[in-house]
């Protein structure tokens, strides 16, 4: 294959992989029996003490914080490797230092009240990674060739913004410390 050429036809040949995959499955879901709702007995979840939301709450700031750790180490190798060429670069070293620090603040906080400083923070991360994976698209759109899987193996990794954006504000939904009902 010369270098300049496409390979159309792998292309081609994944993407009928897919569609023939995709249509096998949506004829087998479509043969499943129906689930009768009347024969189903209702069950509902006790709700979880407060001692018990908070342990869960605290486990998810680990969890949320070793998240937080990863993307602060590969962002710091990565970007220090790009020379910190745009400015912006400095932003995630910052952004996870602090979700990091604010995991941190509750693993160790027993108290069953939200805490409005890591809500903000936790907020701000979201946005942070959210504007950083649209800042990683435009950087592979504006590359010769747009999006191939050169520009997306080599350029900047799209999915990478996406970590920090998930590691703290989708888990407030879920932490029991936050859960008015």
């Amino acid at each position: 294959m010369r270098s300049g050429s496409r390979p159309r036809a792998d292309i081609r040949a994944a993407l009928g992989v897919t569609a023939s995959l995709t249509a096998s499955a949506m004829v087998m879901a479509m043969r499943l029996p129906k689930a009768r709702p009347h024969l189903l007995p209702i069950v509902s979840a006790p709700s979880p003490t407060p001692h018990l939301a908070n342990i869960a709450a605290r486990k998810l700031n680990r969890a949320a914080g070793t998240l937080a750790a990863s993307v602060l180490f590969d962002s710091a190798i990565e970007h220090y490797r790009g020379q910190f060429e745009n400015k912006a670069m400095f932003t995630p070293l910052v952004t996870a230092a602090l979700a990091l620090a604010v995991s941190a603040h509750g693993t160790a906080d027993k108290r069953d009240a939200s805490h409005i400083v890591r809500d903000t923070i936790h907020v701000a991360t979201g946005l942070v990674g959210l504007a950083g994976t649209a800042f990683h698209f435009y950087n592979v759109l504006k590359k010769p060739g747009r999006i191939r899987w050169n520009n997306l193996f080599y350029g900047a990794p799209v999915g990478a913004p996406t970590a920090i954006g998930l590691s703290e504000p989708f888990w407030k939904f879920t932490d029991g410390r936050f859960c008015v009902a």
